[in-house]
């Protein structure tokens, strides 16, 4: 993989910055183990800009969200005041173990929608989208410099330009076009990176010709960086280091497994890091992942998906097969809970998983009780519908894997259904809706903003779920 540092910023009308560019290519040519060591200025000089313009660059090039909705509809406010937008560079050096430079940019406007408002507290406000995205390249090439292309630009009515490489792309398929025209419009409306999504990368990924593969992998070499290599310790972040705490984000790896995260240390004592952290742990999606997105990001992190429909199945053994990868997934039926899920009924669909699915891998089945607190008799029912599901798929003469159904309640009340492993959830906090020797792991504190009397008769809360039964004095909470 080439190695890839960032080189420079160009900031223009971003906050307080109408024009600024940092260059932080020193230390480059030495092989130095940092451009910078430190960024120094005058308050008001644009020192917080400058990070908060990595940050944007994070959720850009991540391929899953790293900020919340809410946050990023906040850097509304990094436009200038005096600007409908604001225009953000960013310049890379990739080298190659074959003497290859290349030298990256990558730039996109940060606007105000406002043809798709959103609403907070019944006000209608722009949303934030990202628009004009350009990625340029010039490669260096036993000391001869190319001229700078343009690998794609987004600033076209229908897709991208050049219109060569969109050619190039998709052809004369009309699908394929259409699919970029719909990516591109959800990118927008959901204030995220068009060049750099999940779905962009599933479509260019078909184009197999010469003219794309720089494209392909610059888009991919970018987006490992803003996932696995880029951190930034957020301004938000420093009311914690006014506490004593600093946040920490680090890359997880192992020879066919890769994760991010971030851990909290205390700054006042002494605290451990685990070399190894989670080494064996394996973690299964409880719910079906609905969008391609969401399905790439949990295959990245190697977690168990759940299929719990044969469109689901479609859309993970399509997003797998893209990727020449197998995706591992536990099958949920739907026994009673309504929630998602196969019907006990539907098994030609759920054995259509078994044969026909190249690309996903069935490690595990299960159920989820609705009444396993309450009502025994109905639990039972359902039990007995799963483990008819079960030996259908068996005599069928496939491999169900882990067999599992028990959630809190049902662990605690019907060992007999415990077969190969248990969901244990509420227990573990000691909230149980029955008498048990479990008791709560804690509480919740919080002030009192008022207290008043309310007659005899007055209800409280949406709903009117509660009625005064004589006059009463209740006391209000956030």
């Amino acid at each position: 993989m080439e190695r890839i540092r960032l080189i420079g910023i160009t900031l223009g009308r971003f906050k307080n910055v109408r024009h600024g560019a940092i260059d932080l290519s020193k230390g480059q040519e030495t092989n130095s183990a940092c451009s910078v060591l430190g960024v120094y200025g005058q308050n008001g000089s644009g020192k917080t800009a400058l990070i908060d313009s990595l940050q944007v660059l994070k959720h850009l090039l991540s391929p899953f969200p790293c900020c919340s909705p809410s946050e990023v509809q906040e850097w509304m406010h990094y436009i200038n005041v005096e600007s409908k937008s604001s225009e953000l560079t960013w310049t890379f050096r990739l080298d190659d173990d074959k003497g290859v430079v290349r030298r990256v940019e990558y730039s996109v406007a940060v606007q105000k929608c406002e043809d798709c408002m959103a609403v907070e507290n019944a006000v209608r406000i722009p949303r934030i989208q990202f628009a004009n995205e350009k990625i340029s390249v010039t490669s260096t090439i036993d000391g001869e410099t190319t001229r700078k292309a343009v690998l794609i630009d987004t600033n076209a009515e229908d897709t991208f330009k050049p219109a060569t490489r969109l050619r190039a792309l998709v052809a004369a398929d009309k699908k394929a076009r259409e699919s970029l025209i719909v990516a591109k419009r959800l990118s927008m409306e959901n204030s995220r990176s068009f060049v750099f999504s999940s779905e962009f990368a599933e479509i260019i990924a078909k184009a197999a010709n010469e003219d794309s593969q720089q494209l392909k992998n610059v888009i991919a070499r970018l987006r490992h960086y803003g996932q696995y290599e880029l951190f930034v310790v957020r301004t938000l972040s420093t009311g914690l280091i006014s506490l004593n705490a600093l946040p920490i984000s680090f890359t997880y790896e192992q020879p066919q497994f890769k994760s991010t995260g971030s851990i909290l240390l205390p700054l006042n004592e002494d605290s451990l890091v685990p070399q190894k952290p989670f080494d064996t742990a394996q973690i299964l999606m409880l719910r079906s992942a609905e969008n391609a997105e969401e399905i790439n990001r949990l295959m990245d992190l190697r977690v168990i998906l759940t299929v719990g429909s044969a469109e689901m199945a479609d859309l993970v053994d399509g997003i797998a097969a893209s990727r020449a990868d197998v995706a591992e997934v536990h099958v949920k039926i739907d026994t009673g809970m309504g929630r998602f899920g196969f019907l006990p009924e539907q098994t030609e669909e759920i054995l259509r998983l078994y044969q026909e699915k190249k690309h996903i891998a069935i490690s595990g089945i299960y159920t989820h009780f609705d009444c396993a607190f309450n009502n025994a008799k109905r639990t039972r029912s359902e039990f007995a519908l799963f483990q008819q599901t079960v030996e259908q798929i068996r005599a069928a003469g496939y491999e169900t894997g882990t067999v599992h159904c028990c959630n809190s309640a049902a662990f605690l009340r019907f060992p007999e259904m415990y077969c190969g492993g248990v969901r244990l959830g509420s227990a573990l906090l000691g909230r149980i809706p029955f008498h048990t020797a479990l008791r709560p792991v804690g509480y919740a504190e919080t002030q009192i903003d008022a207290v008043r009397t309310l007659p005899k008769g007055h209800t409280t809360g949406y709903g009117a779920v509660w009625k005064a039964k004589r006059d009463t004095r209740v006391a209000i909470v956030p």
